[in-house]
């Protein structure tokens, strides 16, 4: 499954749609400017009180944009491989 990172939207989609600079949107919501060009770099993670934020300012919820972090995290975590030993199954007795 294909994952996007938020902060590629926010750099590819919202910031263009709205016309506005990464600089600008961090005076507006009251963060670093680092905050968001960390984020658009891939280098940090939308955290409940940047969605807030986030969210506020582009007339969304704080709501889609941790499910946006959240699926990519999920979706990174399962291009991992990992072997279980066992699983809930082997523990069941009928």
């Amino acid at each position: 499954m294909v994952s996007i990172h938020p902060g590629e939207q926010l750099k590819e989609e919202f910031l263009p749609d709205f016309g506005i600079t990464a600089y600008r949107l961090a005076k507006e919501i009251g963060v670093a400017e680092s905050t968001i060009s960390r984020l658009m770099a891939q280098k940090a993670r939308v955290t409940p009180a940047l969605a807030v934020r986030l969210g506020a300012f582009f007339g969304t919820t704080a709501e889609m944009w941790m499910n946006m972090q959240n699926n990519f995290d999920l979706n990174k975590e399962r291009e991992r491989p990992f072997t279980l030993e066992h699983t809930a199954k082997d523990f069941i007795h009928v």
